[in-house]
């Protein structure tokens, strides 16, 4: 949101792990509120995905506490006032976004992953 106030003649594309736009959600409403119309591309795989792919890697794939459900983020944004759209395949993408963008509204674009989607197997997080 502060880029887009300090940027306003510009529009903000904000690109957001479900884990951690799950830890700010509460600021849709904000962004609501003052009409700061940034856009959050979502990228669900209903997972912690950093700590996963280290779970992965450095215990053998045994997960613990990193995989949760989340709401239907679009339909969160909707009922705070923002736009949201939902997004199940690659082609829903662009388009989506370009709605986003031509809403002038904050907006949320919820994209739907498989749970393990993350780093590629021989590319370890950062420590």
């Amino acid at each position: 949101m502060g880029v887009q106030l300090a940027r306003p003649e510009e529009r903000v594309l904000c690109v957001s792990g479900d884990g951690a736009f799950g830890m700010v959600a509460q600021e849709l409403e904000t962004a609501v509120r003052e009409r700061i119309p940034v856009v959050t591309v979502v990228t669900n795989n209903r997972a912690f995905g950093n700590t996963r792919d280290r779970q992965r890697i450095d215990h053998g794939g045994r997960y613990t506490g990193v995989f949760f459900d989340n709401p239907d983020l679009a339909a969160y944004a909707r009922l705070l006032g923002a736009h949201g759209e939902r997004v199940e395949r690659a082609d829903e993408l662009l388009p989506a976004i370009e709605r986003s963008l031509e809403s002038g509204l904050p907006a949320v674009v919820d994209v739907i992953q498989d749970r393990h989607e993350g780093l590629p197997p021989d590319l370890v997080p950062p420590r």
